[in-house]
């Protein structure tokens, strides 16, 4: 991260909530992240126990309103759900992105997050969504 011109640090976080057998369920021990918090950017980069990796970016309710997800869920597997009833999915496997937008406009959330999921740590696909979510405005402007 900091090699793109970012801002980023290495911590373990805990309690992240997964899918399982279509439930959620709580993981109690610590995942690798890298936070990435750069002027209004606030963003999550975590490596899961199988090798996969998220990209979780925190944007205002406005921002995540004027989004296309159907191009954003082209990019990689998504999922959008709120920073405080982050179990209240807007868009995953299931939802369809053309009704993502109205889902936010539902709820009553201020911040949303967008979770982009990559099968495996592969240093380049993570640097090409990055680039690319950089040139679509959604990662801030890397010095």
């Amino acid at each position: 991260m900091r090699a793109l011109g970012y801002n980023a640090r290495l911590c373990y976080c805990n309690l992240h909530e997964v899918k399982v057998e279509g439930g959620y369920q709580t993981e109690y021990f610590p995942l690798p992240e890298v936070e990435i918090r750069d002027g209004a950017l606030s963003a999550d980069l975590g490596i899961a126990l199988d090798g996969s990796v998220w990209l979780e970016v925190t944007l205002s309710r406005d921002e995540a309103l004027a989004l296309y997800y159907k191009a954003l869920a082209a990019r990689a597997a998504l999922a959008v759900y709120g920073t405080e009833q982050y179990l209240n999915d807007y868009l995953n496997e299931t939802l369809p992105p053309a009704e993502t937008a109205a889902r936010i406009r539902q709820s009553n959330e201020s911040h949303i997050h967008l979770c982009f999921s990559l099968p495996n740590a592969d240093a380049g696909a993570v640097r090409a969504l990055l680039e690319d979510l950089a040139m679509n405005g959604m990662m801030g402007n890397p010095r």
